[in-house]
C-alpha cells in the first residue's frame, strides 16, 4: 500500500468496515481482503476500510476531519481486456455482446470482483460516458437498481445514487421497470428499464 496525504479529508461514503484496532492489524485486514482498497486510520486507533481508492478523480464528496492517515491499494488497470484511460482516470472495458441487465452485471463481476458496471455519480460521470457513447454509439446499462417505482436507485454497495441525467417524462413509474439505461446511442440522458433486451454495456474497476 502506499501513503496519500488526505490531510483534513474523509470520504462521505459507507466504508467496507470499521472497528478499533491498530495501526498493523488495520493494515493487514485490508491487504487480506481483495475488495478493500483503501483505509482511513483516526487518531492510531479506528480503522476505517474501503472498497474503493481516492487517489484518482471519482466525484466523491468529502467531509471535513482531522488527524486521519489514508493509505491505498495502487492502482493498476491490468485486467484482462480493461483500458486505462488517462484523461479521465477510468479503467473500464466495453463490452460489444449485448446482454440482459442482470447477465451484464455478472459479466462485469467475473472480469474482476472489483468490476461493476458504469456508475453516473458525478459531472465528471457524465463527461466520461459521453466519450464512450461518441465512440461507439449504443445504448447502455448502467449501475442503478430500485425495488419499485417508488424506491429511490441504489448502487451495487447499496448507497443512493447522487446524480441523474434523466431524459424527459423520466423516471417513469412503471413497477418493472427497475434498472437504469441510456436512453439514445448519442446521447447521456438516463431513463428506466426492465433490463430485459440485449444490450452493451461498459465496465469499470471502482
Amino acid at each position: 500500500m502506499q501513503y496519500f496525504d488526505m490531510e483534513f479529508r474523509v470520504p462521505d461514503k459507507d466504508p467496507l468496515f470499521n472497528g478499533t484496532i491498530s495501526f498493523m492489524q488495520c493494515m493487514v485486514f485490508c491487504l487480506s481482503m481483495p475488495s478493500c482498497l483503501s483505509v482511513f486510520v483516526s487518531n492510531r486507533e479506528t480503522c476505517t476500510g474501503y472498497h474503493f481508492t481516492h487517489h484518482y478523480k471519482a466525484g466523491l464528496q468529502f467531509l471535513n476531519s482531522s488527524e486521519e492517515t489514508y493509505f491505498f491499494k495502487e492502482h493498476k488497470c491490468n485486467t484482462p481486456g480493461y483500458t486505462w484511460n488517462s484523461t479521465h482516470q477510468y479503467c473500464y472495458k466495453y463490452h460489444t455482446t449485448g446482454k440482459k441487465y442482470e447477465e451484464a452485471r455478472t459479466a462485469c463481476s467475473q472480469d474482476d470482483p472489483r468490476s461493476h458496471l458504469f456508475l453516473v455519480d458525478s459531472e465528471s460521470a457524465i463527461v466520461f460516458l459521453q466519450h464512450i457513447v461518441d465512440l461507439y454509439g449504443n445504448k447502455l446499462y448502467l449501475q442503478g437498481m430500485r425495488k419499485d417505482a417508488s424506491s429511490p436507485f441504489l448502487n451495487d454497495f447499496g448507497g443512493a445514487i447522487p446524480f441523474f441525467l434523466w431524459n424527459e417524462n423520466e423516471p417513469e413509474s412503471h413497477s418493472e421497470s427497475i434498472y437504469l439505461r441510456t436512453s439514445f446511442s448519442n446521447s447521456t440522458l438516463m431513463e428506466v428499464s426492465r433490463g430485459e433486451i440485449y444490450r452493451k454495456f461498459l465496465c469499470y474497476i471502482m
